[in-house]
């Protein structure tokens, strides 16, 4: 005959996993939030190059600063969309 588990046995691996998805849906929430930092940094930074003249690119063939800034800014966008697009873990009616 077969042991049963032990209802406490059957609840610790289910409590640690919704413990473990809490703990990945708050450090996705924590990236996204310095992300959005980090596009409004840049965003401010594009504007800033652009109002003091640095309209021209450096040197003949030298990168254009605030194009620069905008792929950043777009590059941090972009994974802040990927990131907002991941559900967050909703308790399972089983737990």
């Amino acid at each position: 005959m077969a042991a049963r588990k032990s209802t406490a046995s059957r609840i610790r691996p289910r409590q640690e996993r919704r413990e473990a998805l809490a703990s990945l849906a708050g450090a996705v929430d924590d990236e996204r939030m310095r992300l959005m930092r980090l596009h409004s940094l840049l965003q401010c930074i594009g504007l800033a190059l652009e109002s003091v003249g640095a309209r021209e690119p450096v040197g003949a063939s030298g990168p254009y600063f605030p194009d620069v800034v905008t792929i950043a800014s777009d590059l941090a966008r972009e994974s802040i969309n990927r990131l907002e697009s991941i559900p967050s873990p909703a308790p399972s009616a089983a737990d």
